[in-house]
């Protein structure tokens, strides 16, 4: 593969974001956001394990470059979907009036391991090699999928019908932390009024 070649690789995938957004509400109603985020994160341990496959088929041809790049190509929009469902499960599941804070929490994270993530990931392909670094980015995969697994049953995180209102619950819990003085009642005790939650 030439540099012009592999630029081209590298610089039109991330356009690829748009069809997996195009469709992520289509996923969300028919999963649910924590399903959809952990057939992503499979999905994309998978196609991992196999475009390792294909990078060792011995001798390569312009054929196994051919099944690695369509690979990529095919797979991108799904794997990302793990990525767009994770801000809209903490909408979801955090208080109203922490969602700032949460999803700064969040982005800080996220971005601090794509920064630490690639350089642990060089040196175990260092001391060990470059097949055992993917492997391990497969079981890492699997892991956060299986990690993710009690959020389908958290009641915030229900799969819903495209045009399904939301639960009247979680509704009225909100409205309660957007504005707590309405869902209050007072009492008066010894001439003076009391405010209870």
């Amino acid at each position: 593969l030439s540099i012009r070649g592999y630029t081209c690789l590298v610089v039109f995938l991330p356009a690829l974001v748009i069809p997996a957004a195009l469709v992520l509400n289509r996923f969300f109603a028919k999963f649910g956001l924590p399903l959809t985020c952990i057939g992503a994160m499979c999905f994309t341990g998978i196609v991992t394990f196999a475009l390792l496959m294909i990078a060792n088929i011995n001798p390569p041809s312009a054929w196994t470059l051919a099944a690695f790049i369509i690979t990529i190509y095919l797979s991108y929009p799904i794997t990302v979907l793990s990525q767009l469902a994770a801000s809209p499960m903490l909408d979801r599941i955090a208080p109203i009036d922490k969602r700032g804070y949460v999803q700064g929490v969040f982005s800080t994270n996220f971005n601090l391991t794509l920064a630490i993530s690639p350089w642990l990931l060089g040196l175990l392909a260092d001391y060990t090699s470059t097949k055992n670094m993917i492997l391990f980015a497969v079981l890492i995969n699997f892991v956060g999928a299986l990690l993710y697994t009690p959020l389908i049953f958290h009641k915030y995180l229900q799969r819903t019908k495209p045009n399904q209102k939301r639960n009247s619950g979680e509704l009225d819990s909100e409205k309660q932390q957007l504005n707590p003085a309405k869902h209050s009642t007072t009492h008066e005790i010894n001439g003076y009024q009391t405010i209870e939650s």
